[in-house]
């Protein structure tokens, strides 16, 4: 599949949980309006309608920071001890090298 500069980024939006929920709530919240007997509690059901996503929201984000933690502590670091071992042996091997070359 081919990469396109505007359907590309527009897929991926739609694929974002957080986006999905985000578009949810603001179609949840204009349809609550038109629903007649909801009038005198408009107020509520709009706090409810933007509270309850957004605490959902921050839960999705938290849950893929700690994904990504998680991802990136797992990589194994290189062995810092080998890496100074095999540059020192480089460095003394050379140096010999040099010495026996001109003596």
């Amino acid at each position: 599949m081919e990469r396109t500069p505007v359907i590309t980024p527009i897929a991926m939006l739609f694929r974002s949980r957080r986006f999905t929920v985000a578009l949810a709530s603001i179609i949840f919240t204009i349809l609550s309006n038109y629903v007649p007997g909801l009038e005198q509690f408009r107020t509520e059901v709009l706090a409810i309608m933007i509270a309850v996503p957004s605490i959902l929201i921050l839960g999705l984000s938290h849950e893929d920071a700690a994904r990504a933690g998680r991802e990136a502590a797992s990589h194994e670091l290189p062995d810092i001890e080998e890496q100074v071992r095999k540059i020192v042996e480089i460095v003394l091997d050379e140096m010999l090298n040099t010495d026996n070359a001109e003596g």
